[in-house]
């Protein structure tokens, strides 16, 4: 701070807190990066989040180099390259860019993913990969599982190529004591359901790079993917499923590397001649051969899927829906476990995807008492 101490801050609940690097010094960098490379990477962890980044205040404290109203934007970006220099003074992937540095398959024990939540110019760069950050445990559009779909067609047109959310969700919440994720006092309740929890996992499936589970701060009180036979029925089940879409994800993290195309779009990226695509929010694209319909409201057995003018299949049963002659609007079930997934019909993915699906069908999920 201005009189030379540690500047301590608090996140979430006053009893949390943390200090903040000074990234503006190159012998914290190095000191910091030491830290990662002698605690995490050379005791063979090859993945953890990079959290905060945004937390540097305007004022109050004292920088080796300008000022906290003039870093504070900056700083993202910096701390990511901070773990990412870890990272390459360790394994050797300076050479890699982020979408390849995953999927290499000469040495897996150089390969290592650090995910960030804070972002500037540059940061896509710097970190391998992004989630949404903290998301509320409900179902709504404005901090909930809606905002999944909204966050990664927006976070992926400002660059995040590479992302995933919470599964579950997490969120700050603040009701007279501050919060984390899960709320109960006063009557007021934001807890996870069984519901909620397997309709994310439902999601995340198909369009995460990675799938992450958050326990939240209630765990007791809060459905969890370990609750019940059931529960890890469904996880497991949703696993088999997001790892069906591995090559898929391979071959476009190489298109986000050579263009910067994201994994996950909005169906006017590639549809843009179509006006009435422009405001769908509810479902999106995993490149351009897959379209992607999760049930996002509570109790929802139906979804009304709009379909861009190409020839698809609905991968659960293999009925063809031909919409080149224009937009078309047609009702799916959405039971929790089998998402409504469209391949194109002409997808080169198509047959092995559909051919990996027994397998998925092997484990069931459904809710308790169902």
């Amino acid at each position: 701070d201005l009189d030379d101490k540690p500047f301590i801050d608090n996140s979430g609940d006053v009893t949390f807190t943390f200090g903040t690097i000074d990234l503006t010094n190159p012998a914290a960098v190095a000191w910091y990066s030491d830290i990662i490379k002698t605690n995490m990477i050379n005791r063979k962890h090859r993945g953890w989040m990079a959290d905060f980044g945004e937390y540097l205040p305007f004022d109050g404290i004292s920088l080796h180099s300008g000022s906290g109203r003039s870093f504070h934007n900056t700083y993202p970006t910096a701390w990511a390259a901070t773990n990412r220099k870890a990272v390459e003074e360790s394994v050797g992937q300076k050479k890699l860019s982020n979408s390849v540095r995953s999927i290499r398959k000469d040495n897996k024990d150089s390969d290592v993913v650090f995910f960030s939540r804070s972002s500037y110019i540059g940061s896509p760069r710097e970190s391998t990969l992004f989630w949404l950050g903290d998301q509320l445990v409900t179902f709504d559009g404005f901090d909930g599982l809606q905002t999944v779909l909204l966050g990664r067609m927006t976070s992926g047109i400002a660059g995040h190529s590479l992302s995933h959310a919470d599964v579950g969700g997490a969120n700050l919440s603040w009701f007279l004591t501050p919060r984390y994720t899960m709320v109960k006092e006063l009557g007021l309740k934001y807890l996870r359901s069984a519901e909620l929890l397997y309709r994310w996992m439902d999601v995340a499936s198909v369009i995460d790079v990675i799938f992450r589970t958050h326990q939240g701060n209630l765990p007791e009180d809060s459905w969890q993917v370990y609750s019940t036979v059931s529960s890890l029925l469904c996880l497991a089940r949703a696993s088999r499923l997001h790892a069906l879409f591995v090559p898929i994800r391979k071959a476009l993290m190489v298109d986000a590397e050579n263009h910067g195309y994201p994994l996950v779009r909005a169906l006017w990226l590639h549809y843009w001649q179509h006006e009435q695509l422009a405001d769908i929010t509810h479902q999106v694209l995993l490149g351009e051969d897959v379209l992607f319909a999760p049930a996002l409201e509570p109790n929802q057995t139906i979804v009304n899927v709009v379909f861009p003018p190409e020839e698809w299949i609905y991968v659960w049963t293999s009925e063809v829906i031909d919409a080149r002659d224009g937009i078309l609007s047609k009702h799916f079930p959405s039971p929790i476990g089998k998402p409504p997934i469209f391949f194109k019909k002409a997808s080169p993915w198509l047959d092995d995807f559909l051919n990996g699906l027994p397998y998925v069908n092997q484990v069931h999920c459904r809710i308790d008492g169902d």
